[in-house]
């Protein structure tokens, strides 16, 4: 299964960058470059979607990726 979510992206002023998944709430990450808040998202949004797997929302046996939407 393949889902997208959008990634809204913050330039901190000092450098680095928080993303936020509006969809997932409380789903948040950061990262020293744009590269590294992309992969830190990723794999925010598949721990977040292992959580929800755990208790019961999801089937744990689908296997997932993400296709991840930035707007910056």
């Amino acid at each position: 299964m393949t889902l997208k979510f959008k990634v809204e992206l913050i330039q901190e002023p000092d450098g680095g960058y928080i993303a936020h998944v509006p969809a997932l709430p409380g789903c948040h990450t950061q990262g020293d470059s744009f590269d590294e808040v992309i992969e830190n998202v990723k794999d925010a949004i598949q721990l977040y979607m292992d959580v929800l797997s755990e208790e019961s929302t999801i089937s744990p046996t689908n296997s997932q990726s993400q296709i991840v939407e930035v707007s910056i």
